[in-house]
């Protein structure tokens, strides 16, 4: 919920190596909150005026068809 993704998007990036990183307790994946906010500082590029690019072109598909 923290990163608002489906559990099926995690679990490709794992299969991809790639995406946050996480710990297994027993059978279950788990992610730690700090990696999870070192992996969003990651992918966070500043773009001018200070707003992240990643974040203006997700607002720009929340907004659908027009």
């Amino acid at each position: 919920k923290f990163l608002n993704l489906k559990p099926s998007t995690l679990r490709k990036w794992r299969s991809k190596s790639a995406g946050p990183r996480y710990v297994k307790v027993g059978g279950a994946v788990r992610y730690l909150r700090s990696d999870l906010e070192q992996f969003l500082d990651q992918g966070s590029v500043l773009a001018a005026g200070g707003a992240s690019k990643r974040r203006a072109a997700q607002a720009g598909r929340r907004k659908g068809p027009q």
